[in-house]
């Protein structure tokens, strides 16, 4: 009894654990943007009635302290005064600053005027239905009221406003200003993408220059179309971010299009007009792209760009939420001109600048680890821990989720419809039924590498609600980042931040320009000699704005050491020593920019008209629940002297209905094209080696073909052998073996010591029967080049598939001699099976030797290889090409990534059930609807969503069934280096650079000549199921070669190597002057040649 009571003493008595944030109240910001819903305003009349309002944070009074103004989409804006201390006035009415209309949105605060005083401008929706808002400009007077301008300054604007940003877009001291509006659903905002064209009146974006500088008068003008800037009905804005992002010092546009439409990123041309660049700087976006951000989470001195979408990381939600297009959607898309979109969070790192003068973005959320965090509006990159690394917060949420696919359903039925109608339209009885959607927010704390924790519980991070917009200041004055949140039907949000790390704050001024905030201005600072980034700019995140000082977090060192301004004028001044807090002023001083090393590559054009064309086919349509198609693997590459000259030539294939060709070097000029195989067009080239086969010293031509297409034996997928004459000649030979198989590689070797050339050709999958492992083969060449099948070349080897006796879905293989005896083994690797080694014996069949070497659990979703002595201990190692990291999918021993294969409906057809963790428990991958029309007996089973909401493989499929299916199985997903020591291996991480794309090839060769092996990596994969994404995040990579096998990843800014595209080739080849280049194959792409500069 005493134990008891003196346990529930302490326990009462402990203090509450301390956590990063700490709400503040009685801080008198007494504020809720709450909504009514009616027959008149709701979700159905607008359906962006749930989307909430924004908050603005800055000095008003120039008293040193940010004051806060928050947006209420029906009731009254409010402006609270900082009395400090945590003490605020509410000052609405006597500033006047009460915001017009029913409904308002968004609140950006600015020196419009530039006479040093901030004014505050807000958005908001009129002229469409009862909705009567529109934009207002409140002018500051110095004296705590404000003056309503909008009309003389040229800003008033009614129509769907969601924010505006303040900026100098033409450099020219004063700020001019981007209205980001948004579209509704109509007949005039589907179709072609070529309808972004087309300007609307009120859903159309615009972009208007301030005349203060020339004239005298802040007055503003509309040159959205001048510009180049896109404002139509089909742009549906979100998100406004504008930061420089190719490092020209000059500022450039991102705006977050909701829906179907791309998301623009405009680039400044300096010239008064942008260029829309998105689809080439980018592999893809988020498709319901909401709030976005612009700054440099990872300290490499360049801007990068996180957007919000609505995907979710709660299963459950997961699997009773809209979330991808079909296969076919998408790809009807894609043919009306639209980006690739994923439904999931973009974090978009900025690769630099390539050779057009592009800048390159790789989307890494999946591995970073922010990818998912349901319904969210706001991401802020701020550095709230004040470690020097900028974390994300992220604010969810929405009053009920009209994505729900159960109340889709319902809602959408005849009898409903029907109801509604008798019932005089009211919807009000039938909104009451969509589900509730409170969430929690997110931090994220960022690791130092590129990576992300989820510290929303230590951060204080736990409540639910419907957090919208977000703005930061450091509101106590105390150094660090503090926060408002304006909360849909919820009292404001006020954090205080408790961090116990330094900040040092920066405040830049600018007193001979209007532009007196320095809007737009980027400091690079150095704590201990390491860098960090930031810019002004206030409008961020959601439909809100920021204060204009600048927040460096420092840790435990004292100051800043030095920090390079970069004002917006394109001057520079250097200052050293910064502490506590620091106002700079505007004083340009000389500096001489330091000088980059060359890179190791660049882009050499190459004037050969040949771009691979893949055809239309679609293996998801036939296979519904694959995780992938086989059907973009090409094109084939090979490269060799087939005239003898001493310089390289190559062949490259074509997809089914294109001819492969050879383009033959010159000596001085571009390739130039030789034989063009037309007989052969309707194959699908997969890969080709160059080898002598009949012994005659020059080189021959052998093809694999494959594409998944072809359901039976069809010269289509039978391998081409063609003979050269000594001249670059060639000629198709006939008496090939008659084997047919959708091929993944052939790999000559004179593997019988003969004298004589072989071939190993091998088979990825079977079309209608994924998942099973194919025949792949041996041929034995008599010396004339004449083959016959090698049967038993297996031996006795037994491997770990359903067939027990073929190796497994083959995608790559290479010929080496593991163990140094003499003789060449064979690597293997492909899909759903391990690293296998086959190791040849004394007779010249092979064992299977995978256990033996230590490669058992290495069973992944490979996909090339790369065998050689990386680490140059004399024997051979193995640097292997897999899925990475960088989608939904992940693989451990414990946790592995799993594919079940039987005929679970007794139809006489393979399903597939792809089995993933999430959150520690393992689901089924596909959704209700791709399931139940796979496997139509399941439909009874689980009628509605919610009834598969929580399913696991159990639940899919009986004991029965999973006794008489397959299991194939995955435990990592990492493309890695195997270390061979003694005739063992062991698996070493390569650099995480490496993991952000499928590796579909792998060139090495000592690209630095320091006498250490390097890695290029070239790869990328958009054929997939769209919920799995594409995984497009590759440009290519150099990995810099270290002693002992390590490597060094060298970013496409230092290396030069800018790759985009799906790489499925490549390899170095000779030129004259004793000159190396690099070529990349790439799938439904042009070749690519890179000039090894060294």
């Amino acid at each position: 009894m005493l134990v008891g009571w003196l346990f529930l003493t302490l326990a009462c008595s402990s203090p509450t654990p301390k956590t990063l944030f700490q709400p503040r109240t009685e801080t008198g910001i007494e504020f809720s943007n709450t909504v009514i819903e009616t027959e008149q305003f709701n979700i159905i009349e607008y359906l962006y009635f749930y989307n909430g309002a924004g908050v603005s944070i800055g000095d008003v009074n120039n008293d040193g302290l940010p004051d806060v103004y928050l947006v209420s989409n029906q009731d009254s804006n409010r402006l609270f005064l900082n009395n400090g201390n945590w003490k605020f006035e509410d000052i609405t009415h006597r500033a006047g600053v009460p915001g017009k209309g029913n409904w308002k949105t968004g609140t950006v605060m600015a020196d419009v005027n530039g006479d040093g005083w901030v004014d505050i401008y807000t958005c908001g929706v009129g002229a469409y239905k009862s909705f009567t808002g529109s934009n207002q400009l409140y002018i500051n007077n110095g004296d705590l009221t404000f003056s309503e301008k909008s009309a003389e300054y040229g800003l008033a604007f009614t129509g769907f406003s969601t924010q505006a940003c303040f900026f100098d877009y033409d450099r020219d001291g004063d700020l001019d200003m981007y209205l980001l509006n948004h579209s509704v659903h109509s007949v005039d905002s589907y179709g072609r993408a070529s309808l972004r064209n087309k300007p609307d009146s009120l859903a159309g974006d615009r972009l208007f220059e301030n005349l203060l500088i020339p004239t005298g008068q802040p007055t503003f003008i509309d040159v959205t179309a001048k510009a180049n800037i896109f404002s139509s009905k089909i742009g549906y804005g979100l998100g406004i971010g504008v930061a420089d992002v190719n490092d020209d010092q000059w500022p450039d546009i991102y705006v977050s299009n909701d829906f179907h439409e791309n998301d623009y990123l405009y680039i400044n041309n300096q010239d008064k007009t942008f260029t829309e660049v998105i689809t080439a700087s980018t592999g893809h976006t988020s498709r319901f792209s909401m709030g976005n951000d612009l700054a440099d989470f990872n300290n490499d001195l360049r801007t990068d760009i996180v957007t919000t979408d609505m995907f979710p990381n709660e299963e459950p939600i997961i699997k009773t939420s809209a979330g991808e297009d079909s296969y076919e959607i998408y790809q009807f898309k894609l043919k009306f001109g639209y980006h690739t979109q994923a439904a999931r969070n973009s974090l978009q790192m900025n690769q630099g600048v390539d050779a057009r003068g592009m800048p390159c973005f790789s989307d890494i959320a999946f591995p970073a680890g922010i990818a998912a965090t349901d319904w969210s509006w706001s991401p802020l990159l701020v550095d709230f821990d004040g470690d020097g690394w900028k974390d994300l917060y992220v604010t969810n949420g929405i009053i009920r989720r009209p994505n729900d696919l159960d109340y889709a359903n319902f809602i959408s039925s005849d009898s409903i419809r029907k109801k509604m109608v008798s019932d005089h339209g009211r919807v009000m009885p039938w909104l009451s039924l969509m589900p509730e959607g409170r969430v929690k927010n997110f931090f994220f704390q960022n690791q130092g590498d590129s990576t992300f924790r989820d510290a929303s519980v230590w951060a204080g991070v736990i409540e639910k609600t419907c957090s919208t917009g977000m703005a930061v200041g450091d509101l106590d004055n105390d150094g660090d980042p503090d926060f408002i949140i304006n909360n849909l039907n919820g009292s404001v949000g006020v954090w205080e931040n408790k961090t116990e790390n330094a900040f040092v704050r920066l405040t830049l001024q600018d007193t001979l320009s209007p532009n007196t905030r320095a809007v737009g201005a980027k400091v690079h600072a150095y704590v201990d000699g390491k860098p960090q980034a930031q810019e002004v700019m206030s409008a961020r995140g959601w439909c809100s704005s920021s204060d204009f000082v600048l927040s460096f977090g420092v840790g435990k060192a004292a100051s800043v050491d030095s920090a390079l301004i970069f004002w917006p004028d394109g001057s520079r001044q250097i200052v050293k020593s910064l502490v506590g807090r620091r106002v700079v002023t505007k004083n340009q001083s000389s500096y001489r920019p330091s000088v980059l090393p060359p890179t190791l590559f660049s882009y050499l054009p190459t004037g050969i008209p040949y771009r691979h064309q893949e055809n239309d086919f679609n293996a998801i349509s036939r296979e519904g629940l694959i995780p992938r198609t086989f059907s973009a693997d090409g094109p084939a590459l090979a490269i060799g002297d087939v005239n003898g000259d001493l310089l390289d030539d190559f062949y490259v294939g074509g997809a089914k209905g294109q001819p492969g060709s050879i383009w033959i070097q010159q000596e001085v000029g571009p390739f130039k094209q030789g034989i063009i195989f037309n007989a052969d067009s309707l194959s699908e080239d997969i890969d080709a080696a160059f080898f002598d086969v009949d012994g005659d010293r020059d080189l021959d031509l052998v093809v694999v073909a494959g594409g998944q297409e072809e359901l039976q034996a069809s010269e289509l997928i039978k391998p081409r052998l063609y003979v050269n004459d000594g001249k670059g000649q060639f000629s198709k030979r006939g008496d090939f073996p008659d084997i047919y198989l959708h091929a993944s590689c052939v790999r000559p070797c004179d593997y019988d010591q003969d004298g004589d050339i072989d071939l190993f050709i091998g088979a990825s999958v079977m079309p209608l029967l994924y998942g099973m492992a194919p025949v792949s083969y041996l041929l034995v060449n008599d010396g004339r080049g004449r083959f016959t099948l090698s049967d038993g070349w297996l031996g006795q080897s037994m491997f770990d598939n359903l067939t027990r006796v073929r190796p497994g879905m083959v995608r790559d293989a290479r010929w080496a001699d593991i163990n140094n005896d003499g003789l060449n083994d064979l690597v293997l690797v492909g899909e759903w099976m391990p690293i296998t080694v086959l190791k040849q014996q004394p007779n010249h069949t092979f064992t299977n030797a995978t256990v033996e070497v230590g490669l058992d659990s290495t069973h992944g979703l490979w996909n090339c290889l790369y065998v050689a002595d990386v680490d140059q201990d004399g024997d051979v190692d193995i640097v292997a090409g897999n899925m990475g990291f960088n989608s939904r999918l992940s693989a451990t021993r414990d946790t592995p990534l799993s594919l079940y294969l039987g005929d679970f409906d007794s139809n006489g057809n393979s399903d597939h059930v792809l089995v993933y963790e999430n959150g520690g428990k393992m689901y089924p991958f596909a959704s209700r609807d791709q399931l139940v029309k796979q496997i139509p007996s399941l439909k009874r089973k689980f009628l509605k969503y919610a009834d598969y909401r929580d399913v696991e493989l159990s639940d899919v499929v009986t004991p029965q069934q999973k006794g008489n299916s397959a299991q194939l199985v995955a435990y990592t997903l990492e493309t890695s280096f195997f270390e061979n020591s003694g005739g063992a291996f062991s698996r070493r991480s390569l650099p995480r650079a490496a993991q952000y794309f499928p590796v579909h090839s792998i060139v090495g060769y000592d690209f630095d000549q320091d006498g250490v092996t390097d890695i290029l990596l070239g790869g990328n994969e958009t054929a997939v199921q769209p919920e799995i994404g594409p995984m497009d995040a590759g440009w290519g990579l150099f990995l810099k070669g270290k002693s002992n096998g390590n490597f060094q990843a060298m970013p496409p800014a230092r290396s030069g190597l800018y790759l985009p595209g799906n790489v499925r080739a490549s390899g170095v080849i000779r030129a004259s002057k004793n000159t190396k280049r690099v070529i990349f194959a790439r799938n439904n792409d042009s070749i690519a040649f890179f000039l090894l500069k060294k």
